[in-house]
């Protein structure tokens, strides 16, 4: 197998593979229905199906078939009109012999579609537009691929059309259960593939070709960050070059950390995917004194940390690294300290160097000029904004608001922690939040109507509940609210309606506190039932904490305050009262309306 970083090269080795005669299957991870000769089919059925869809007609008329060019496609289209492009082609049809052999094709595949199953429309389309032979000249497993989408199309048995059928196939895409079935050559061949999609697979003889390619390089003039600031390049006091800086270099190896270890997976991926054999290949200066670079990189058998940000290509890390292999006898300079012995089948040669090739000289540095003059640089640099409002996010859910501020100068007295499970606790038990969410889940999707534990099980067999929640529902609890009569108000009133989902504008001093900032933000939030009667609205919130009514209210009636604020502006009727159902206690705790 060829393991390559990318797929743009694919082609040149297709080529390559092609003029020899040896066969090769590019392996993409994908399936053929994500292949360009079968999206451009795809594109093609649904502007018959459609041909309003400006979209795919865009995409079938630049195909193969009609060979419309986007500038082509761009005088059809009226500047000071707004219209459809198929109307487009119709009222250029009249002039134009290529629109109007279109707008026939279109419309005798449009008639065909309302008479003929699917099958038999794709292949007619086939053979009519010549569409295997139009592809293939491009590409020469388009007819392959072209060929499997038609056997595609003869396991829908749906009887609902076109239509129908190009909903199966996005629902197909979409599962990832589509099965290739013989996409690979008879016989021997060569398997070629993105390092990513080789995960989990291995082959007898791996070639890693492009180890001297460079990583993608930071060229951005000025560098952020919300630790070090803002870190442009300075420029000399000639203003003919520009330098970097301290913070500018920290900035960029700040964002390279992750990205160098990511690449350093990449690279343990594509060498170890080989079973026998394993074969890197790299283009190197033929000045070989920079080998004794590497050798300085290496301390006590390792490779320096700080080398591998410095590198900017995989031959650079591996030579750090094979320079120090007793084997490795090209690449031993006075630098270098071998390692004694080692157990690995290691040859390194230096082969095919092409004359004349020299090391790449050093980039000279260039000052990069942004198109401002240094007086406008000075205005909006110097420019400062209103900061009255900058501690007001935007958009807020009804939980930031409702939780009590803590003073301004307060400190926290620990540093804060994320929660743990202990270990002495069952790993198959819920914890006390868990539980509550579980009963949170049932109350919402559970028929009310019905015997708690049928439902319960119906749930978990739908996906709602995982079976540790199942399990740890408290029937008994459930059961209490069933026979409440809070659930006989529900059952009398006009509707109710679970986990409603808001999103309204409330005034900026709901979240500030200061009656004085103006403005409005948006505040997020879900009611866990709401019902409506004749009058108005009662709200409902499920609890299952293990609090007193005193505690219940002091900790949720803000809260509740805010759900009604919501109600009362998105439905423009009055809120009758707020109720919070508690599991625990078994009863309706009502809010004051004096907390509302």
């Amino acid at each position: 197998a060829i393991l390559l970083r990318a797929a743009t090269a694919v082609p040149a080795y297709e080529q390559v593979f092609r003029d020899a005669g040896i066969p090769l299957l590019f392996s993409d991870g994908g399936t053929f229905l994500d292949t360009p000769e079968v999206g451009g089919m795809m594109a093609f059925l649904q502007a018959v199906n459609d041909p309003w869809d400006d979209l795919s007609l865009f995409v079938a008329l630049t195909g193969n078939v009609f060979s419309f060019s986007a500038e082509e496609i761009s005088f059809l289209r009226d500047p000071k009109v707004r219209r459809p492009l198929w109307e487009s082609l119709r009222l250029a049809a009249a002039e134009n012999p290529r629109c109007a052999a279109v707008i026939h094709t279109l419309e005798r595949f449009r008639i065909l579609a309302e008479n003929l199953p699917v099958p038999r429309l794709i292949w007619e389309i086939y053979t009519a537009t010549d569409y295997l032979a139009l592809e293939s000249a491009a590409h020469p497993r388009a007819r392959t691929n072209l060929m499997k989408f038609y056997s595609f199309s003869c396991r829908y048995s749906r009887t609902d059309g076109l239509f129908g059928f190009l909903e199966f196939v996005q629902r197909a895409r979409r599962s990832g259960k589509v099965k290739e079935g013989g996409a690979a050559p008879e016989g021997d061949f060569v398997r070629i593939m993105t390092v990513h999609k080789s995960k989990g697979l291995e082959f007898a003889w791996c070639i890693v070709p492009e180890m001297n390619r460079d990583f993608p390089s930071d060229r951005e003039a000025v560098r952020f960050d919300s630790e070090y600031g803002v870190a442009p390049r300075v420029r000399n006091d000639a203003n003919t070059a520009a330098y970097t800086t301290l913070v500018r270099e920290l900035i960029k190896w700040k964002k390279e950390r992750p990205e160098a270890a990511e690449r350093l997976r990449v690279l343990y991926v594509a060498l170890t995917r080989a079973r026998d054999r394993l074969t890197v290949l790299g283009r190197c200066p033929a000045d070989l004194s920079f080998i004794d670079g590497h050798a300085l990189h290496s301390k006590e058998g390792k490779v320096r940390a700080l080398s591998l940000l410095a590198h900017n290509n995989y031959r650079k890390i591996l030579l750090d690294r094979t320079v120090l292999h007793p084997k490795a006898t090209v690449l031993h300079s006075p630098w270098a300290d071998p390692e004694p012995s080692s157990s690995e089948d290691l040859r390194v040669a230096f082969v095919g160097v092409p004359e004349g090739l020299s090391p790449v000289s050093a980039q000279k540095e260039e000052g990069i000029s942004c198109g401002l003059s240094p007086q406008e640089l000075t205005r909006r640099f110097s420019f400062r904004y209103d900061d009255r409002l900058t501690a007001v996010p935007a958009k807020v859910s009804v939980t930031e608001i409702a939780k009590d501020p803590l003073p301004e100068d307060s400190v926290p007295l620990f540093a804060h922690t994320p929660a743990m499970r202990p270990q002495f606790l069952d790993e198959t038990s819920l914890s006390a939040t868990e539980t509550g969410t579980a009963m949170h889940l049932y109350c919402q999707f559970a028929d009310l109507d019905k015997e708690v534990t049928g439902e319960r099980d119906r749930l978990c067999a739908e996906g709602h509940l995982s079976q540790r929640e199942a399990d740890a529902l408290d029937v008994s609890l459930i059961a209490a609210f069933l026979q409440s009569d809070l659930m006989a108000l529900l059952r009398s009133s006009r509707g109710y309606r679970r986990e409603v989902r808001f999103v309204c504008r409330i005034p900026v001093s709901y979240y500030s506190g200061n009656p004085r900032d103006e403005g409005e933000m948006l505040m997020q939030g879900a009611i866990d039932l709401l019902c409506e009667t004749e009058e108005g609205y009662w709200i409902v919130d499920f609890k299952s904490d293990r609090a007193s009514e005193e505690e219940l209210l002091s900790r949720y009636s803000r809260q509740l305050n805010l759900y009604a604020a919501a109600v009362r502006r998105l439905y423009d009727k009055p809120v009758l009262g707020c109720k919070i159902w508690s599991f625990r206690l078994k009863k309706t705790v009502d809010v004051p309306e004096e907390m509302l």
